[in-house]
């Protein structure tokens, strides 16, 4: 019978310990608010010109030459109140981009965020 190597300080055989498992979140995306993890057709993604909800419904968009679908830096923020009122309170979206959000992009969430308060 062979023994496993023995450590330097106590003698005794070593241990591997077992390291967890990480969760599979290949194709979720991060809501800068709660930080829970979704699908990209559960949140809005938000960019500098335009707001995305799901895959291809264009909510707002101020440059329409450029399309909006397409890639350059983006957050995604839940569609619950909550949330959406809390990424604009505290800023996370502004954050998130790196760049303060122009008026007219600002003026749309608050839409979008009045629109859920009454539902």
């Amino acid at each position: 019978m062979i023994a496993a190597p023995a450590t330097k300080s106590t003698g005794k055989p070593s241990q591997k310990r077992a390291t967890p498992q990480k969760p599979n979140r290949k194709g979720l995306r991060l809501c800068v608010s709660c930080r829970g993890y979704f699908t990209p057709t559960q949140l809005l993604k938000v960019k500098n010109d335009a707001i995305i909800q799901g895959p291809s419904a264009v909510l707002f968009n101020t440059n329409p030459i450029k399309a909006p679908l397409g890639g350059g830096r983006s957050a995604y923020c839940c569609r619950t109140q909550q949330c959406l009122q809390q990424a604009l309170g505290r800023k996370h979206l502004q954050r998130a981009l790196k760049t303060p959000l122009p008026d007219a992009t600002l003026q749309s969430l608050h839409e979008i965020l009045d629109a859920l308060s009454m539902a």
